[in-house]
């Protein structure tokens, strides 16, 4: 399934894309976050994105992060989460 969230990932829109996450991801046996539509993220998207990938792995479900824009692609850099969270880069 590949769920692909617009706008921008920060604090203000981090419970309604969570919400939008787990609707989304039921019954899903691999799950692609297509990034390529988000504007800006801050610390509370970063937050959400490694508890998405950790409760992923808990629940056996595939997760990758694609189409990473260049700012998401940048915060993840800067902040030292490439390990955590893995992303393909490029179109999904």
């Amino acid at each position: 399934m590949i769920l692909k969230p617009e706008g921008d990932l920060i604090v203000r829109t981090s419970r309604k894309a969570l919400r939008l996450f787990n609707i989304g991801s039921r019954d899903a046996a691999r799950i692609t976050l297509d990034l390529s539509g988000v504007g800006s993220i801050d610390s509370c998207g970063l937050q959400l994105l490694v508890h998405l990938a950790r409760h992923s792995n808990k629940q056996g479900v595939g997760f990758a992060i694609a189409g990473t824009s260049a700012a998401v692609s940048q915060a993840i850099q800067e902040t030292g989460l490439s390990s955590v969270l893995q992303t393909g880069g490029g179109s999904v």
